[in-house]
């Protein structure tokens, strides 16, 4: 019985540390998403060819992907309940927080093209 509320202890531990690092993550994509969203307005994005407003486009909507991604990871512990920590809810989390980058890095290139262009 202590061995397995010692586990359970330490997932749920291990989750909380998850949902953490999600919450650091977090401001800074949505920065970054609040400055794609701004660029839209500015008098010089009406210049831009078709194809570099579609990369931002495209680059705006990977980060909103990304946010997605980070911000599952808590939303699933809440509905799950600290009760119901398990491996397989730590690991997921884990991974849905290393899958966030894929996006985000492409959202980011694609905006830094649009940005260089």
């Amino acid at each position: 019985m202590d061995k397995l509320l010692i586990e359970r202890n330490g997932l749920h531990e291990e989750m909380r540390n998850i949902v953490e690092e999600a919450r650091v993550i977090l401001p800074g994509v949505q920065a970054l998403f609040g400055f794609q969203t701004i660029a839209v307005f500015n008098a010089r994005f009406a210049g831009l060819p078709s194809y570099a407003t579609l990369c931002h486009l495209v680059g705006l909507g990977m980060v909103i992907i990304a946010v997605a991604l980070v911000m599952t990871p808590a939303v699933y512990y809440r509905v799950a309940g600290p009760a119901n920590v398990s491996h397989r809810m730590v690991a997921r989390s884990s991974w849905l927080l290393r899958c966030a980058l894929a996006p985000l890095a492409c959202g980011l290139a694609l905006d830094m093209f649009t940005v260089i262009f």
